[in-house]
């Protein structure tokens, strides 16, 4: 993916809002644009052939582990990475799964 086309995945995520689908209780959500609560930003995931990243006790989490749960919830992840690794990323990323 280019750099423009993921420039247009963040812009069209700063003005999605939460569906109201999801959980119990939804009908008393208020809808708004995740760019009132969140600045959406691209990642970093560190390089995965430097070795000194990866093999650590700290859980890197992916699209592909939330998409092989069957309850969405991720409690172990297939990869972990080191405290190198951990440097290298994006500071205070989260996984967002369109």
């Amino acid at each position: 993916m280019s750099e423009e086309e993921l420039g247009s995945v963040v812009e069209k995520v700063k003005t999605a809002e939460v569906s109201d689908e999801y959980g119990p209780g939804n009908e008393r959500w208020e809808m708004r644009p995740l760019s009132e609560l969140m600045e959406p930003v691209l990642g970093k995931t560190p390089k995965r052939s430097e070795d000194e990243y990866w093999g650590g006790d700290i859980q890197w989490a992916s699209a592909k582990d939330i998409s092989q749960s069957e309850t969405r919830h991720v409690y172990d992840t297939a990869e972990n990475m080191t405290e190198a690794g951990k440097e290298a990323a994006t500071p205070q990323s989260f996984l967002q799964v369109l």
